[in-house]
């Protein structure tokens, strides 16, 4: 089914599932459900208006039925579609992006506890920092600010609110669950003991980042990496989300990087997690935005 939302509410009774593929006016198919990161539920007022360069304007939208929800995404194949929202929905998301963000905090925090090896990113910030002679704190602001600078420019529709509560609110989590649990969870612990726990870190912050990306509140910019070139060749998150942390890992370990067991399992579990839990995430999101009266039942 292909729809056409020239800037009015499109009522969801009205619709009903063809099973069919959606397909572009190219004849291409649109984007589905296990390949895009779009958010499952766009707000009551469902209008066909993308934001694009800066400047809002009216584009034909490719609806997909996923799960009970609405799925959308700009037909014309942009990154991620944003839907005028109201003030309480933009809460609303934040507030699922921050909860999300706290819970793949105690994943990052048990990994940098045990001592088993960094996450990929932080290897690659290492390696940085190894060669230019600045501290890791410095490295990772600098580079992150790069990919910031990168998306403000060239896709600055992925520069959502969130992106910059993730920024001011991610650090001070990690330290707040250390102060918890430091006491308890340090590379004391036997060796398998550590693993089991690495692992387990990779579960939560793979559950978290879904629930990040599908609440469609904003990420920080070295997240947003995968999710922008997911959504740009249309690839399934996952893969991505494995080339870029084994590119990060490849890189950083050659510039001087430290590289563990838990790097090795973060690479190639962190992603896929995430996407297994894509779909229970947007039940989630779609729920409370039904709850909350951000999006028609």
């Amino acid at each position: 089914m292909y729809f056409t939302l020239p800037g009015k509410r499109m009522k969801p009774e009205s619709l009903e599932p063809s099973g069919q593929s959606p397909r572009r006016p190219d004849g291409s198919d649109a984007i589905t459900h296990d390949t895009d990161t779009y958010p499952a539920v766009p707000p009551a007022d469902l209008i066909g208006t993308a934001v694009s360069d800066g400047e809002a304007s009216i584009v034909d939208t490719a609806v997909t039925i996923s799960e009970g929800y609405f799925e959308s995404a700009a037909a014309s194949g942009r990154g991620l579609y944003v839907a005028r929202r109201s003030r309480k929905e933009w809460l609303v998301r934040l507030a699922l992006m921050l909860t999300g963000l706290g819970f793949a905090q105690i994943g990052t925090t048990l990994v940098i506890l045990i001592a088993i090896g960094s996450d990929p990113y932080t290897v690659f910030v290492q390696g940085l920092a190894t060669v230019f002679g600045f501290t890791i704190g410095v490295t990772h602001l600098a580079f992150t600010s790069l990919l910031f600078i990168f998306f403000a420019v060239f896709a600055r529709s992925y520069i959502l609110p969130g992106t910059f509560v993730g920024t001011f609110f991610a650090g001070p989590i990690i330290d707040l669950y250390t102060w918890l649990i430091g006491d308890i969870v340090t590379a004391d612990l036997a060796l398998a003991v550590r693993l089991a726990l690495s692992v387990t870190s990779c579960v939560i912050v793979g559950i978290g980042l879904a629930l990040i990306i599908r609440s469609d509140g904003g990420m920080g910019a070295n997240d947003l990496l995968s999710v922008y070139t997911a959504d740009k060749l249309r690839v399934q998150y996952r893969w991505v989300k494995v080339s870029y942390d084994s590119l990060f890992v490849i890189t950083g370990f050659l510039l001087g990087g430290v590289v563990g067991v838990g790097t090795v399992l973060s690479v190639f579990l962190v992603g896929p997690v995430a996407q297994y839990f894509f779909p229970t995430m947007d039940r989630l999101v779609g729920g409370v935005l039904v709850r909350t009266g951000c999006a028609a039942k």
